[in-house]
């Protein structure tokens, strides 16, 4: 592709870019809280990566995780809630390892996204604001799922001091533990680098959060995928499309007890300032090499 027509691309883009912006606000506020967020991040991630030659970028894993274990009690399935459609559920139940569910999960469509659930992972904002949402839902999701053992809290960190502070605000929230993600966001930091030092181009929606912490915002998801390598387990995962589609109990929000938080909100709210279209190519390549395994 010439440069001209590289140049003009990408003004197509950021004009067409804009213009879904414009309705996807205008949808959000007088029609449906499912809209085009998907769509438009879908153009970012097909435009950015056309543009800067995804398939050129390849990450070097070597030494970065722990060797692994190859018995199923050391082996976690962790589950997204992206809307996959996909019937997963028996293998997802029947899993013989640990299953682990991120932050707002609902138990609904269990023909699609199953009930097993050992692990609850949860991100700072759900256990400090959002309505005080770990404390409002530990009790119930305790006694819905009585295989659930562990409520962890998955912190971004500065530094070593960072998380022995989060251990000390946690100290009274019920059942609630924290990991100490350090290893795990040194290794995200290395392939963030590798990646940027390959001509990878960043979305930087959140600026001041790169400055502060040296790194874009990881998701939860790609947090557990790095942190349970890094312990030398085998890694499994399901429902990840990394924010194609709404979660996937957005529309049951009026059969759940505390999703109507999303009410009103589109799939770009709530995606926040993560790295969708590097997180992918990540977890791509981590499948690519065996370190990851798709359910």
């Amino acid at each position: 592709m010439s440069i001209v027509k590289k140049i003009r691309s990408v003004f197509s883009f950021l004009f067409f870019y804009k213009l879904l912006k414009k309705i996807d606000l205008y949808l959000v506020k007088y029609v449906s809280a499912n809209t085009l967020g998907a769509t438009r991040n879908r153009l970012i991630q097909l435009s950015i990566f056309h543009l800067k030659g995804k398939r050129n970028i390849s990450f070097n894993f070597d030494g970065l995780f722990n060797k692994r274990n190859e018995d199923d009690t050391t082996s976690i399935l962790i589950v997204g809630n992206a809307d996959t459609k996909k019937r997963a559920g028996e293998l997802i139940d029947s899993f013989p390892g640990i299953v682990a569910r991120m932050n707002r999960f609902q138990d609904v469509k269990a023909e699609y996204y199953g009930r097993k659930t050992n692990y609850w992972l949860l991100t700072e904002p759900l256990v400090f604001d959002e309505r005080n949402y770990y404390r409002n839902n530990i009790r119930r999701i305790r006694k819905d799922h009585s295989e659930l053992y562990k409520c962890y809290l998955m912190p971004r960190l500065k530094n070593e001091d960072d998380y022995f502070q989060f251990c000390r605000n946690v100290e009274n929230y019920e059942g609630l533990e924290v990991y100490d993600t350090t290893s795990a966001l040194n290794l995200y930091r290395n392939i963030v680098n590798q990646f940027i030092s390959q001509g990878g181009k960043l979305i930087i929606k959140n600026q001041t959060f790169f400055n502060e912490y040296g790194y874009p915002n990881p998701s939860t998801g790609l947090l557990a995928i790095l942190f349970f390598l890094k312990l030398g387990y085998k890694v499994y995962i399901s429902n990840f499309d990394f924010f194609k589609t709404n979660h996937y109990w957005v529309d049951e929000m009026d059969k759940t007890q505390s999703a109507s938080i999303f009410r009103g909100q589109n799939v770009d709210n709530i995606i926040g300032d993560h790295e969708f279209h590097f997180e992918e190519h990540l977890v791509d390549q981590l499948m690519e090499n065996g370190f990851v395994n798709k359910l």
